[in-house]
């Protein structure tokens, strides 16, 4: 997270494996899936042109589930150009593979989230 407050996609990306996938919920807009560091680069590039950032996100729950992890944050933005600042809250299921992400999966219920991994609230 002090990665992507500083705006640092480099060091976000550095533990994704090369082939990793980035699944998002079906209420998100532009929902396919993204394969692959390129792709997955791009994603992030295209939010921060477009959402900008605030610097004052944050990780407000943790919960591990084997090789995975479940990460609720609120992360701020700021609409570049507008002074519109707005948060949203969404929840990731990162799996590990040999000390790197192999799946981002987005989830705007934290309960879905949870069962994702085989959990419950």
């Amino acid at each position: 997270m002090a990665a992507f407050n500083r705006g640092d996609l480099d060091a976000v990306l550095e533990n994704l494996d090369p082939y990793a996938v980035v699944r998002f919920d079906p209420k998100w807009p532009e929902n396919r899936p993204r394969f692959g560091m390129e792709e997955i680069r791009s994603f992030f590039e295209d939010l921060f042109s477009t959402f900008g950032n605030t610097g004052d996100s944050v990780i407000e729950e943790v919960v591990e589930a084997g090789d995975r992890v479940v990460a609720r944050g609120r992360f701020r933005f700021e609409i570049q150009g507008s002074g519109i600042q707005d948060e949203v809250v969404v929840t990731q299921v990162l799996t590990f593979r040999r000390g790197k992400i192999i799946e981002f999966e987005y989830f705007f219920d934290f309960s879905e989230a949870l069962e994702a991994v085989g959990l419950s609230e």
